[in-house]
């Protein structure tokens, strides 16, 4: 017998204005009629992709999610089911990396 399978949308955005980020990559693992599946995918322009065909009430382990300018987020567990019935909850939020500079003034008004 085999398992019923689905397939999952996941998005990524920045985690403080919440806008989509394209270009992320997404390496991902899960276990289908006793099987390790792992793959990666990128997100399109709107923030999101499909991976296909992951087992129903299986779980989804998102080793790492990156983008260019964020950190890193690893080891993540997504419920395929509770991932169905709240999509909230396959939205995975990136950190924006910020780096600090220094200036100097030359001409101040007064």
């Amino acid at each position: 017998m085999s398992p019923n399978v689905v397939d999952l949308g996941l998005s990524v955005v920045d985690r403080e204005t919440d806008e989509p980020l394209a270009g992320a990559v997404i390496e991902y693992e899960y276990v289908l009629s006793g099987k390790d599946v792992r793959d990666s995918l990128v997100t399109a322009p709107d923030g999101r992709c499909v991976l296909e065909g992951v087992p129903e009430c299986g779980t989804i382990k998102l080793h790492k999610v990156g983008c260019y300018g964020y950190a890193d987020t690893t080891d993540v567990s997504i419920s395929v089911k509770s991932a169905i019935s709240n999509p909230d909850s396959s939205t995975i939020r990136l950190t924006p990396l910020k780096e600090s500079f220094t200036y100097f003034v030359k001409n101040k008004c007064r």
